[in-house]
């Protein structure tokens, strides 16, 4: 009964943890730079880690409804255990965002599901 049970929890336990770890960093040289036409970019460091022990193709998404561009498209293949920092930079228009907004960036497998988030902010000027 209860040995059953100790058991049935631990392997929840390890069948339920994440697969990957994410951390989303900003750019420390910069809250937000200025670029032609007044557009606002926020670079990231985004920290990977694969807990699994296959190969993973990983790819990054904004949830956010505010009106950002990713540049590029980030995706990386991680061995099993690999831990990798995959840069990130958003791009907002002129106007288009004020001050500090959160935002989640996701994380997505090869099929396009979500395997995890990670939460930051988009910083812009207080004003335009």
């Amino acid at each position: 009964g209860i040995l059953a049970s100790v058991i049935g929890a631990f392997l929840w336990l390890v069948s339920a943890r994440d697969s990957v770890i994410i951390e989303v960093l900003h750019d420390r040289n910069a809250l937000f730079r200025t670029i032609g036409q007044g557009a606002i970019e926020n670079s990231y460091n985004v920290k990977l880690v694969n807990k699994t022990d296959a190969d993973m193709l990983l790819s990054l998404r904004t949830e956010t409804e505010l009106p950002l561009r990713m540049l590029g498209k980030p995706s990386v293949t991680l061995a099993p255990n690999e831990v990798f920092s995959l840069p990130l930079t958003l791009r907002a228009e002129s106007g288009a965002v004020h001050g500090r907004q959160p935002i989640s960036v996701a994380v997505v497998d090869a099929q396009g599901k979500v395997l995890v988030r990670g939460s930051t902010h988009f910083f812009a000027p207080e004003s335009p």
